[in-house]
C-alpha cells in the first residue's frame, strides 16, 4: 500500500506571494490544489521517473499540471518525478547527520566569541535588551540573511530559480512525521516580513502554526500589499512620537505591535541596524563559515529523496543550511545569548520587531 503523508509546503521567496496574485499562477494556491498529498505520495512510493505523466492525469486530474506549474514536479520524457527539495521519513538520519554535528560546531565556535557578539549590540539601541537584539540581529539577520548571502556567492546555495507559473522561488516539502517536524516545523528559522517604503514588520521564529502578524495576514489575503505600507507609515509615525490613526492603532494592539497607545516591539535604528549586522556577520563568518561549507559540500553525496530525483543540489542545500542555522538558534537561545521566544498555542514560537527604513527608503 502506498504511504499517504500530508505534505507541509513552504516557499523560499525574495518578495511576498499574497492573494494579490491570480489563483492560476500563484504558487500557494496551486501547491494545494485537491488531491496534492495524493499525487505527491504517489510518485513518493514510484520513485524518480516511476509514474507516467498521462497516466497520473487521468488517475489524479488537473492537480499533476497546477504541481508542475508550480515546480514541486518536473516531468521527464514523460516520467514524473520531485522537482524541488522534498524530505520524507527515510531521509531523517541523513539529515541529522549532516545537519546536527555542522550546528553542535558553528554554536560552539559562537559562544566562545560571545563577548565580540553582545559588544557589536552593546549600546546601539537605546531601551532594546541585549540579548532580544541578538535575537533579531543575529539569528534572524545574519544567520537567515548576510550568512546566506556569503553561501550563495560562494556557489553552495540558491535562493531559487523561476518556476513555470512565472515566479523566482523555491518549493520545499516535508512529509508530516514527528520526526521531520522536530528537524523543520520547531527549529527558529523562518523570517515572516511585510512593510513598504516606511518600514518593515518584521517576525522570526519557527513554523510550528499561524502568527499572529501583518506578514501572515498579508499572505491569507486580509491585509493588502497597500495596507502594509500604509501600516508601515503610520507605525513609523507613532515610534517618532507623531501618533497614529485610530484605525492603524486598533490593528497594531490587535496583532502585538503596539500596547496602551505605544510602540511595543523592538525598533531597529537603521544606520545602528546596519552597522550592528555589520559587526556580526563578520565574527560570524570568521567562526562559521568552514563549518558550514564542510556541510553543504557533503550534500553532493547524501543518499536523500532530494538527491535521488535530481533537484538542484544548491537549492537542497538552501534548505539544509536552514536546518542547520534553526538548529544553532535553538543553540544559542538555550545559551542565553540570545533571547528565547515563548511558545503561543496554534502560533508556534515568534517575536516581532519593526526595521524603520533608512533615508533612501530602504529596509536592508
Amino acid at each position: 500500500m502506498t504511504a499517504m503523508y500530508h505534505f507541509h509546503i513552504y516557499l523560499y521567496e525574495g518578495f511576498s506571494l499574497s492573494g494579490e496574485v491570480p489563483d492560476e499562477r500563484n504558487p500557494r494556491h496551486l501547491l494545494r490544489a485537491p488531491r496534492a498529498d495524493d499525487v505527491l505520495s504517489a510518485v513518493a512510493a514510484a520513485g524518480p521517473d516511476g509514474l507516467g505523466t498521462e497516466d497520473t492525469r487521468r488517475r489524479f486530474g488537473g492537480c499533476v499540471d497546477a504541481l508542475l506549474l508550480a515546480g514541486a514536479l518536473s516531468e521527464r520524457r514523460g516520467r514524473l518525478r520531485f522537482g524541488c527539495p522534498v524530505f520524507l521519513p527515510e531521509d531523517v538520519p541523513e539529515l541529522r547527520r549532516l545537519s546536527s554535528a555542522a550546528a553542535e560546531e558553528i554554536a560552539s565556535a559562537l559562544l566562545t566569541r560571545a563577548d565580540e557578539l553582545r559588544a557589536a549590540v552593546l549600546g546601539r539601541f537605546p531601551g532594546i535588551d541585549v540579548k532580544t537584539a541578538l535575537y533579531h540581529l543575529l539569528c534572524c539577520d545574519v544567520m537567515d540573511g548576510t550568512f546566506i548571502d556569503a553561501l550563495e556567492g560562494r556557489g553552495l546555495v540558491s535562493s531559487g530559480a523561476m518556476r513555470p507559473c512565472g515566479f523566482e522561488y523555491i518549493p520545499v516539502l516535508y512529509a508530516g512525521c514527528e520526526e521531520l517536524d522536530a528537524l523543520s516545523r520547531r527549529l527558529l528559522c523562518s523570517r515572516q516580513s511585510c512593510g513598504g517604503e516606511a518600514g518593515e514588520f518584521v517576525s522570526f521564529g519557527d513554523s510550528d502554526g499561524v502568527r499572529r502578524d501583518f506578514a501572515a495576514a498579508h499572505r491569507s489575503g486580509e491585509l493588502a500589499a497597500a495596507d502594509c505600507g500604509a501600516l508601515a507609515r503610520e507605525f513609523a509615525s507613532l515610534c517618532r512620537g507623531d501618533g497614529a490613526d485610530r484605525e492603524s492603532m486598533e490593528l497594531f494592539e490587535r496583532f502585538g505591535y503596539a500596547k496602551n497607545g505605544r510602540a511595543d516591539v523592538p525598533v531597529f535604528e537603521p544606520s545602528a541596524r546596519h552597522a550592528a549586522v555589520a559587526e556580526l556577520t563578520e565574527t560570524v563568518l570568521d567562526s562559521a563559515l568552514p563549518a558550514a561549507e564542510n556541510a553543504l559540500r557533503a550534500l553532493s553525496g547524501a543518499g536523500l529523496t532530494a538527491n535521488r530525483h535530481g533537484a538542484d543540489a544548491a537549492e537542497t542545500a538552501n534548505e539544509l543550511f536552514h536546518l542547520i542555522f534553526g538548529a544553532v538558534n535553538g543553540l544559542l537561545c538555550g545559551s542565553g545569548l540570545a533571547a528565547s521566544p515563548e511558545y503561543t498555542p496554534g502560533e508556534g514560537r515568534y517575536l516581532r520587531a519593526f526595521c524603520p527604513a533608512d533615508e533612501k527608503g530602504e529596509n536592508t
